[in-house]
C-alpha cells in the first residue's frame, strides 16, 4: 500500500492569509500611532492644567486633535467640543 502523494501549493494558497496579515500589521502601525498621539496630548494637558487651573479651557484646547485621530466624525464632534469650551 502506497501513500497518497501530497502536494503543497503555496503561491496560490497562502496569497489571502498574506494580505490579512498585512491588513492587520497596517491596523496595528495606525494603533500605535494613535496611541502615541494620545499620550502627548495627555501630557499637554496635565501641564496646561498646572499652568491654567482652567480645566474645560485645556480639555478644549487639547481633546480635538487627541480625539480627532479616531475618525472625522470624531473631528466634527470635537471641534464643537472645542466651540462650546470657548464660549464658556
Amino acid at each position: 500500500m502506497a501513500l497518497p502523494d501530497i502536494k503543497i501549493r503555496f503561491g496560490v494558497d497562502s496569497e489571502p492569509a498574506v494580505r490579512g496579515v498585512n491588513r492587520v500589521n497596517q491596523s496595528l502601525v495606525r494603533t500605535q500611532r494613535a496611541a502615541r498621539n494620545a499620550a502627548f496630548q495627555v501630557s499637554d494637558l496635565a501641564a496646561q492644567i498646572s499652568d491654567d487651573p482652567s480645566v474645560m479651557r485645556a480639555m478644549g484646547q487639547q481633546l480635538p486633535p487627541w480625539l480627532g485621530g479616531l475618525g472625522s466624525l470624531w473631528a466634527a464632534g470635537c471641534a464643537a467640543a472645542a466651540l462650546i469650551a470657548w464660549l464658556r
